[in-house]
């Protein structure tokens, strides 16, 4: 039985990385673990707010702001706990107290898939995607990570990105453990060549295809031309607007055109497709 892993802000909770998380793990038949990142450095209100007429910190403003905020925990629980046990869904429950990053990446050293929202910062303030705690977390994390987008769509299509490097073969061979074969979604493989590149086959063709038959026959191979970050973008924008992007690590070993920082930012920024990301 896989172990799946969602994180989740007590404070507020992403109602899509909980959807998400319930859905995989009903279909994958996964023992689901919500995470609820206490830090108590995350509050829900800002220290202006306890002031009072002689700018000092009221102990009875700072009490009450305390106990919404524990209000607060609570509530977020009970949304998962009555959520997965109306998908009847096997599931734990874990309070990490302590800072959010580290608390998250001993976390993921037990389990098969991790699931975030995309725009997640755990803490008072929004940042555009992809935040300074995701990027983070990809540096840090001990297994493939699930960004997801703010809002639940139920998967349309898988597509993978490949270039030949390992980062991209080993991300594809990690997501088809994690998600076996299954015909109800059709996957295709792209990948994207310089202008000087000849040829319209992908890398180590033979070997690709032999081991893509394997997990997923009915796969298709897209072969673009150009810069990854701009034809990826434009392909899959004229495509299903509910695909789950398969990539890899960008900060281990060699550094692939396909897989650098620039690539997963820019499909974070254009694009509200869950990315499948793997470290390893």
């Amino acid at each position: 039985m896989l172990k799946i892993i969602v994180a989740i802000d007590s404070l507020k909770p992403s109602k899509s990385a909980v959807e998400h998380a319930l859905n995989f793990s009903k279909s994958l038949n996964a023992h689901l673990v919500g995470v609820f990142l206490d830090d108590i450095s995350n509050r829900s209100y800002k220290s202006y707010q306890m002031l009072h007429n002689s700018l000092a910190i009221s102990q009875e403003v700072y009490d009450t702001c305390n106990e919404q905020d524990d209000t607060l925990r609570k509530e977020s629980v009970v949304f998962f706990e009555h959520a997965a046990a109306k998908e009847k869904i096997n599931y734990t429950v874990h309070h990490d107290r302590h800072f959010s990053l580290n608390e998250l990446t001993e976390e993921s050293k037990y389990a098969d898939l991790l699931i975030i929202e995309k725009n997640e910062t755990f803490s008072q303030f929004s940042e555009n995607s992809p935040t300074h705690f995701i990027r983070d977390l990809l540096r840090e994390t001990h297994c493939p990570v699930l960004i997801v987008p703010g809002h639940y769509e139920k998967i349309g299509k898988v597509v993978m990105l490949y270039d030949g490097e390992s980062h991209a073969t080993e991300a594809i061979k990690k997501f088809s453990y994690v998600f076996p074969v299954s015909n109800s979604e059709p996957v295709e493989v792209i990948t994207v060549k310089s202008t000087k590149q000849r040829g319209s086959h992908v890398p180590n063709n033979h070997l690709m295809k032999e081991f893509m038959k394997r997990h997923y026959p009915d796969a298709t191979f897209t072969v673009l031309k150009g810069f990854p970050e701009i034809e990826i973008v434009n392909h899959l924008k004229l495509r299903h607007p509910h695909e789950l992007i398969v990539l890899g690590a960008y900060h281990r070993g060699k550094i692939s055109r396909m897989m650098n920082p620039s690539v997963i930012e820019v499909l974070l920024q254009e694009l509200n497709s869950p990315l499948f990301i793997n470290n390893n």
